[in-house]
């Protein structure tokens, strides 16, 4: 399973909880250790969320340096094949929220569990100065792929603007 809150920051002892939540997987068939090492070339099977929150042309002043973004509805446990290396949603858990961690200004990231939201949901809620902006979407989370959404922020909680930037397959780190 993904961490509910990825803000957890790594230890001496251990990696951060939103790095911990990151599943890697390579595989080499056919091949022994007698010539020497084994080559293998990891891939990401986690989908990765990085938020970009813009400020809107009526949003009045700066945004703040530090917020709350939300990601609901997900289900953070899920099936791993160690066979192939498919990661399916666990069909038997429920939706949870899971807490995004901040990289940068206005910038957020946390590692979801493939999954298709289907139905227009709650997806993004960001809390700042004790507002709350919510995104309803349909999304698919991708495995392996980075998905970038930009959302743009006015005076009106109401009138959130989302686009949906690129999407990076498998050649992001971490």
């Amino acid at each position: 399973s993904v961490a509910l809150d990825q803000r957890t920051m790594e230890t001496t002892n251990a990696l951060s909880a939103y790095e911990a939540s990151d599943f890697l997987f390579a595989t080499a068939k056919g091949v022994t250790s007698d010539g020497g090492p084994v080559n293998l070339t990891f891939r990401h099977k986690m989908s990765k969320l990085t938020v970009n929150i813009k400020k809107g042309a009526d949003y009045e002043g700066d945004l703040p340096a530090t917020a709350t973004l939300l990601i609901h509805n997900t289900v953070p446990e899920c099936l791993i094949d160690l066979a192939t290396g498919d990661v399916i949603k666990d069909p038997y858990e429920s939706a949870k929220t899971i807490t995004a961690r901040q990289i940068d200004a206005g910038k957020y990231t946390a590692i979801i569990v493939p999954q298709m939201i289907t139905n227009k949901k709650p997806l993004i809620e960001i809390v700042f100065k004790d507002v709350s902006y919510l995104v309803e979407s349909k999304f698919q989370f991708k495995g392996g792929t980075h998905h970038i959404l930009n959302i743009t922020v006015n005076n009106n909680p109401d009138k959130v603007k989302i686009e949906i930037g690129g999407e990076i397959q498998n050649d992001w780190t971490i």
